[in-house]
């Protein structure tokens, strides 16, 4: 004869204990589901990175009338021209160098999210005095990452990406933020071991001549990088 106990366990409001395992399965199972896609909807989390230049392979390429190059490297000079004298008619393509791959860098496989540039415009030298200068950033790729005279070529060394910013007489004297999300962006694709800058003068421009500080470490050239 089955007892009232045996009876309960074989049966629980109409459904039997194994059903009620499965049921019980199932709702866990669903429950996980929904939290997985919950965390896949949660913003990722996003670092900050500040990488200085480095002052070994930031400089200027000088280009006299007589076709004569000179090399010059900012910690000799302590800062980085770029533009053309109104003077002289000598024309400077600048350069900078940020290490992307040290303690401070980006880890390869990241992705930018946004970054800026800060640089300190020491001086500024225009034949028309009140008007902006424009320029081009070209992004590079020359290693190791020290300049040779071929590096002022834009056939010789030719940019992976090119954006235009404008320098304003009200620069002098302060910092300039530049944001360079793309030019970032572009190098980490490419999965290049070092940002490198090239500053030129616009060819829209007769002349103008822009002064990078890069003695001073409070004002030195940085790289902010957000990245996930």
């Amino acid at each position: 004869m089955i007892s009232r106990n045996q009876i309960r366990m074989k049966r629980y409001n109409g459904v039997s204990l194994a059903g009620s395992i499965v049921i019980y399965a199932v709702l866990v199972l669903a429950v996980f589901a929904l939290s997985g896609c919950r965390s896949n909807n949660d913003p990722l989390r996003t670092y900050d990175t500040e990488i200085v230049s480095d002052m070994d392979a930031d400089g200027d390429i000088g280009l006299a009338l007589d076709d004569t190059y000179a090399v010059s490297t900012a910690i000799d000079t302590g800062s980085v021209l770029a533009g053309i004298d109104p003077v002289t008619g000598e024309e400077f393509r600048g350069f900078l160098n940020f290490p992307l791959r040290e303690v401070d860098g980006i880890p390869r496989n990241a992705l930018i999210e946004s970054a800026t540039l800060e640089v300190f415009i020491a001086g500024m030298s225009d034949s028309q005095s009140g008007q902006f200068l424009p320029f081009l950033i070209d992004l590079v790729d020359f290693q190791p990452p020290y300049l040779v005279a071929g590096d002022f070529s834009r056939a010789i060394q030719p940019p992976l990406l090119t954006m235009l910013i404008n320098f304003y007489p009200s620069d002098v004297g302060h910092l300039v933020v530049i944001d360079v999300t793309e030019l970032v962006d572009e190098a980490q694709y490419q999965g290049l071991p070092d940002l490198q800058l090239r500053f030129l003068l616009d060819f829209s421009a007769d002349s103008g001549l822009i002064e990078i500080d890069d003695a001073d470490f409070a004002t030195a050239p940085l790289l902010k990088v957000t990245y996930y």
